[in-house]
């Protein structure tokens, strides 16, 4: 019996021969493991291959998938079991690698149209599919010191994102707040549209008036959104020069925020644009001239503008808190503008805020405010070290950016709690005492980030030739169309019985 005969890949990647392709799926099947895959032992090795389902290729790199780093290459780690004395849910794994592409039992591989990666990373991770179930870690330059940051979508109409003091009503509340401080006296806008204005934009709503067809509106698609900010922006700020800046205007910085429905009300369509500005008391006449160049700008007559201003911290703090919160707490509230609105840029600020600090958060301790946790949560979104004031770490590099990349990939939030992490104000981050793990099975964060490390320095001087390293990307690429067309015949009702 004769061999098989070699896969023989070109420069220009076109297969000569991809009858060997079956007898590799065969042998790799045999090879894998039905639970979880093992690429580092307890004993330390960095290629454990006396484990079944080991990887056997040349070091970390070229796993299949990992329960840290979610369907993607990643080395792969033993997960925590119940051996450890850790809940790990009634299915008995953490993200383990349970099938083709790392997808387990309760994890859609495929998040579908119209999903946002970061929602689809942020609920499919734990059997449970909260929100939160991913976390990214980072130390900072010292390695004294290391955190924990959780994953959560963002939507206002989360269950978990929703709620009011919510980790992500905090975090967004953080990064508001070190701006605001900047402030003696804050100014407050409400911008409102009359109810006949809200719901134009939206095709075929009134066919007596606009046959189907679009007619242009305010605030009741995602492009008049970003215009309608844009133009309210222009008024307070003045409108750009080129290099000259912004020439006009009324306020020399400010922040805004959209607010979609009302309090008095539940459910009912009103949007409102939230801003603050660096302002105090107005005079009746400059306030009117303010509000008539509003409306002339967004040629509306009928425009609804609010003022009022605060000099007292605690006024200030509220008020930040207050613009942050969630309004669109049910989706099914208005399923048009839901869909409108994703990945819509809801806060907006302009001018320089690199001014000297007027007041300080402790002014705020007697209000019952957690003012250390909310100056920690604002260093860290700043990439600083809370405890030390150092840098956080730089991992790796953006390669579109060259930005420094502080945080690790996602790893599954369970690790937090194993590795008795204590939250910081309820914002989602924690912090990570010392960096030994109580269970020697279980990867510490410092292990962890040198992986991450250690992958990112192979992948910048690969070990293996050029066409090795094609060979392997048009490999992979035809699994995976012969993995999406067995999906498709298993919908399909054909059971191909190879998924």
């Amino acid at each position: 019996m004769t061999s098989p005969t070699p896969l023989k890949v070109n420069l220009q990647g076109t297969f000569q021969n991809v009858k060997s392709l079956d007898k590799m799926e065969s042998c790799r099947q045999k090879k894998a493991s039905p639970l979880v895959s093992v690429g580092i032992g307890e004993s330390g090795s960095l290629n454990n291959t006396n484990n079944q389902g080991a990887y056997t290729g040349s070091g970390l790199l070229g796993a299949r998938s990992s329960p840290l780093f979610p369907a993607s290459s990643r080395p792969i780690l033993r997960t925590p079991g119940e051996a450890d004395g850790v809940d790990v849910g009634e299915k008995g794994f953490i993200g383990s690698d349970c099938g083709p592409g790392g997808a387990g039992p309760d994890q859609d591989r495929d998040p579908g149209p119209g999903v946002d990666y970061k929602d689809s990373l942020a609920k499919s991770a734990t059997p449970q599919k909260s929100c939160g179930a991913w976390a990214i870690i980072s130390e900072c330059e010292s390695g004294d010191h290391h955190f924990g940051k959780k994953i959560y979508c963002g939507r206002e109409w989360c269950e978990v994102c929703g709620e009011d003091n919510s980790a992500s009503h905090k975090r967004r509340q953080a990064r508001i707040l070190p701006r605001i401080q900047q402030v003696k006296e804050l100014g407050y806008f409400v911008v409102e549209w009359p109810d006949w204005a809200r719901h134009i934009g939206e095709k075929g709503i009134n066919p007596d008036l606009d046959q189907g067809e679009k007619v242009a509106g305010w605030c009741y698609s995602k492009a008049e959104l970003q215009d309608t900010t844009k133009a309210i922006i222009e008024v307070m700020a003045g409108r750009r020069c080129g290099r000259r800046g912004r020439v006009g205007g009324y306020f020399p910085r400010g922040i805004g925020r959209w607010h979609w429905f009302g309090d008095k009300i539940p459910g009912k369509w009103n949007p409102h644009f939230n801003i603050l500005v660096d302002s105090a008391y107005l005079e009746k006449p400059q306030l009117e001239e303010i509000k008539a160049s509003l409306r002339a700008a967004l040629n509306c007559p009928e425009l609804i503008v609010h003022y009022s201003y605060f000099d007292k911290p605690g006024q200030m703090v509220q008020k930040v808190r207050y613009i942050t919160r969630a309004t669109f707490l049910n989706d099914q509230w208005n399923p048009y503008m839901a869909r409108e609105l994703f990945n819509f840029r809801n806060i907006r600020w302009w001018g320089s805020w690199k001014g000297a600090v007027a007041w300080e958060l402790k002014e705020l301790e007697g209000e019952g405010e957690d003012i250390a946790g909310l100056e920690a949560v604002s260093s860290l979104q700043r990439g600083i070290c809370p405890d030390c004031g150092r840098p956080l770490k730089a991992i790796r590099h953006n390669s579109r950016t060259g930005q420094a990349v502080v945080w690790s990939r996602p790893i599954d939030s369970v690790y937090l709690k194993i590795w008795d992490s204590r939250e910081i104000s309820g914002s989602g981050y924690y912090r990570i005492p010392g960096t030994k793990s109580r269970y020697r099975s279980i990867f510490s964060p410092e292990e962890i980030l040198k992986l991450e490390q250690l992958e990112v320095r192979a992948r910048a001087s690969p070990s293996v030739s050029p066409q090795v390293r094609l060979a392997r990307r048009y490999t992979n690429e035809f699994w995976e169309r012969k993995r999406k067309a067995w999906a498709e015949l298993d919908e399909m009702g054909f059971g191909s019985g190879r998924w």
